[in-house]
């Protein structure tokens, strides 16, 4: 028997690369070993590798694929036909138009129709689609006017769902459509992401540009070598049998034709078959929620940790997908908290702080690290930013979450302020372009996580007291609109709203207060003792006065019955 090999953790790339072989393998059920840095495995495991990469591929992204849409809607269609399609409607007939119209565009592309020749059920699958056709229903017909139509439209949907969801038919399709939505997230240029390739099964290609020459690089006696991999540091025969990492993704370049960007003009940058057919493996080692949002958290001090950390935000990701259809880039954000949680009950916080984070956002990598502080301020504010999922406000076509919004200002190190100002204004602002579908209370609590962050990077005194700041500045917000609106001067509030938050914008205590003593003179009122505490620092003045500002529009809009009202998930 071959002795085993070992593989030590790197860059962030080789390590979800090296993640995903581990993944794929131990799916498979091979044999392998995971160290304190390291995983070990005998060259067996490269048998049938190909097969066992593209059934893990299919096993974890089955669910975001466009032919899942058809099965579930197949599905449904299946059961509708129990009770003769009478209980469809005009939405179930849109529905299926747009899905026929889907499934004829996607059996007909070039791509899928390169592989039609290696599934078997002696179904012409280019001729089946040109009988897919939608369905027209005029103006005073019935569902059983049109019921012939859809019999006849069901037929051809049984069969290709029976092709495509073959052995051979799911083998093929599925991995064709995890290529262009995942695969090439990661790598490109190379196999089947080569334009020139003239290989037309997947599999054999990805076997013969990585597996083979992995497996022929292993077996080689290297006693003579001179040279070694910049990745892994295995000795490596020469220049013109090594590789380089341009097929990655925002990350190589043709070392041939860039040879300015090394150092005086000489690559030293070239990797081991090994070290390629690793990177190759980063799609299943980075786990995306649709093909435009992807994380993975480096948690490079121990490969057991890796695995945790990330395999918890694929279980995360997952069980959100089940949940909900909609908002899928969201769960990135919410897996990765839920990860932390889950791992910091096992692990010591230190262990997991000052890690890497990456996410994959409309096929840009984006990169922060994972402080010790920032790990605790999403363990203290996880049940507010549950509250804030679900809600934000539209922008002409544009949907804005709160809590994607949030979670981005957290990790860049950046407090709410600006974003609690928008959303004030957004409130107050009678606009055709905007829509919000969130409440007063929402920014309460988005002020709650503030005070979180801002004790957390110690711009604010750690012994304050979040609730009773919050609480009591947004209750005297509230009550002055209050006794504004007993005088009948309701749309006075709005204005005073504005002179605040404009105050607020460009971090000026003394024009803040100012308004303030007016508002409280005209009404007859003292100013409360505890809103003098604006003018101590900025931090204050913005905790305090949006806490204050918060309240006063509650008051304008009449959401007194929101304003004390816990949302579900705050503690």
């Amino acid at each position: 028997m071959e002795e085993n090999i070992r593989l030590e953790l790197s860059d962030w790339q080789f390590n979800a690369g090296l993640l995903g072989f581990y993944n794929i393998l131990n799916h498979a059920g091979d044999d392998i070993i995971v160290g304190e840095n390291y995983i070990e495995f005998n060259i067996d495991v490269f048998e049938q590798f190909e097969e066992k990469y593209f059934d893990y591929l299919i096993y974890t992204y089955e669910g975001i694929t466009h032919w899942d849409r058809f099965n579930k809607y197949f599905d449904y269609l299946s059961e509708s036909k129990k009770e003769d399609f009478l209980n469809l409607n005009q939405k179930d007939i849109s529905r299926l138009n747009d899905i026929i119209k889907e499934l004829k565009g996607y059996l007909k592309r070039p791509n899928y129709s390169k592989v039609y020749e290696f599934i078997e059920g002696g179904i012409d699958i280019l001729e089946l689609q040109k009988s897919l056709d939608t369905i027209k229903i005029k103006k005073g017909e019935t569902i059983e006017d049109i019921k012939q139509d859809i019999y006849k439209q069901y037929n051809v949907l049984k069969n290709i769902h029976k092709y495509v969801y073959s052995s051979k038919g799911k083998k093929y399709l599925f991995a064709k459509t995890l290529i262009y939505n995942i695969i090439n997230q990661s790598w490109e240029g190379v196999a089947f992401l080569n334009r020139n390739t003239k290989q037309n099964d997947i599999y054999i290609d990805y076997k013969e540009t990585f597996i083979d020459r992995t497996v022929e690089y292993l077996k080689e006696d290297k006693g003579k070598f001179k040279l070694n991999c910049f990745i892994t540091g295995l000795p490596i025969k020469s220049k013109s049998s090594a590789y380089d990492m341009g097929f990655l993704i925002d990350t190589g370049f043709d070392t041939n034709r860039k040879t300015s960007h090394v150092w005086d003009f000489n690559n030293d940058i070239f990797i081991c078959a090994l070290a390629r057919m690793i990177y190759s493996c980063m799609p299943c080692g980075m786990f995306f929620s649709t093909s435009e949002a992807g994380i993975f958290v480096n948690a490079n001090q121990k490969m057991d940790n890796l695995i945790k950390v990330n395999n918890n935000i694929k279980q995360s990701i997952k069980r959100s997908l089940k949940e909900s259809e909609t908002n899928r880039n969201l769960y990135v954000y919410k897996a990765l908290i839920e990860a932390m949680e889950k791992e910091n009950l096992s692990t010591s916080i230190y262990e997991l702080s000052d890690v890497q984070v990456i996410r994959k956002e409309s096929g840009k990598y984006r990169f922060n690290i994972l402080s010790k502080e920032i790990i605790e301020i999403f363990q203290q504010s996880n049940n507010q930013l549950l509250s804030l999922i679900k809600v934000g406000y539209k922008e002409g076509k544009t949907y804005n979450y709160i809590y994607p919004l949030t979670i981005e200002r957290i990790l860049n190190g950046v407090n709410m302020f600006t974003l609690i100002h928008r959303l004030l204004v957004n409130k107050l602002t009678t606009s055709d372009g905007i829509t919000n579908f969130f409440s007063v209370n929402h920014i309460k609590v988005l002020n709650k996580v503030n005070i979180n962050f801002l004790k957390g990077v110690g711009a604010l005194d750690t012994s304050i007291d979040r609730n009773k700041l919050i609480e009591d500045a947004n209750r005297n917000g509230w009550y002055l609109g209050e006794e504004y609106k007993k005088m009948k001067n309701r749309e006075k509030v709005k204005g005073i709203s504005y002179r605040l938050l404009n105050s607020l914008k460009t971090r000026n205590s003394e024009s803040f207060l100012h308004n303030l003593l007016n508002s409280y003179m005209y009404v007859g009122k003292q100013v409360p003792k505890g809103l003098v505490e604006v003018l101590e620092d900025e931090e204050k003045l913005g905790v305090i006065g949006y806490a204050f500002v918060t309240g006063l529009v509650s008051s304008a809009l009449n959401e007194t019955d929101k304003t004390n009202i816990e949302i579900k998930g705050e503690k």
